[in-house]
């Protein structure tokens, strides 16, 4: 009985085994292992890869950057007085260097009728200038000057600009001796339109708290790489840090 038994125990423990063989061989087959499984899993990346932004120039790297291309523009306009006599009209503005042919961007403003315009570099060299084209709908004008060594603007765009973005107005405001004068503020608004007359309005500009004073007109609203996103042109009379400027896009459509 003894042996029987033994050999019962042995014949269960045998199936067993050919069973269990046949499973994994069977598992095999079908592709299904845990092993070919663990194989075929991926782990999913779920880090966020790294934007590199730009840096930034300081305010005194991008006014030096900006300088040598502001111009001062002087001129003067003759009128009658009430005996009939010639009466000199002086006025003052800013304006920015195009390119190294001496074409200059400035207000159309400061331009508009005048009998001479002359214009100061930024290392005091002074230069008669002839009008080239002027468009008052946007009041922006171009003037020409005849001159070596020019350092044309680095003009940047105005689609991509941001509502509290950091700007930088240099110009010769107040007509102060000593070079230009530099203000910073913030973009305070985009898209502005606002009415000079019954007729006319000036539309898409850029509203900021940067200081804009009488001579500022034409002179550069510039980003911090020292780009130039802007002309300024106007301020509200009465008013606590509300300039304008046109936007950099329209003015190189009317300057071209």
């Amino acid at each position: 009985m003894r042996y029987i038994n033994l050999y019962k125990i042995f014949l269960i423990v045998l199936l067993n085994l050919i069973f269990l063989i046949a499973c994994e061989n069977s598992t095999d087959a079908n592709g299904t292992s845990s092993d070919l499984t663990s194989q075929s899993v991926k782990p999913v990346n779920t880090s966020i890869p790294l934007v590199v932004v730009s840096e930034s120039l300081t305010t005194i790297q991008a006014v030096g950057l900006l300088t040598p291309s502001v111009v001062q523009i002087s001129t003067e306009q003759l009128s009658l007085g009430s005996f009939n006599q010639v009466i000199p009209r002086s006025g003052v503005g800013s304006g920015i260097i195009l390119d190294t042919q001496g074409h200059i961007l400035t207000n159309n403003h400061v331009v508009e009728g005048r009998n001479s315009i002359d214009v100061t570099l930024s290392d005091g060299r002074s230069f008669e200038a002839t009008l080239v084209g002027s468009d008052p709908r946007t009041d922006l004008a171009v003037i020409k000057i005849t001159s070596e060594s020019l350092v044309p603007a680095k003009l940047g765009n105005s689609e991509n600009l941001l509502v509290g973005e950091d700007v930088i107005a240099v110009g010769h405001a107040l007509a102060l001796k000593g070079g230009p004068t530099v203000s910073k503020g913030v973009i305070s608004a985009l898209e502005r339109t606002i009415d000079l007359d019954a007729q006319t309005s000036m539309v898409d500009l850029i509203q900021t708290d940067a200081s804009i004073n009488p001579g500022n007109s034409g002179g550069p609203l510039s980003n911090l790489a020292g780009e130039v996103i802007g002309i300024n042109t106007a301020i509200i009379d009465d008013s606590n840090g509300i300039g304008f400027a046109i936007n950099i896009d329209d003015a190189k459509i009317v300057s071209d």
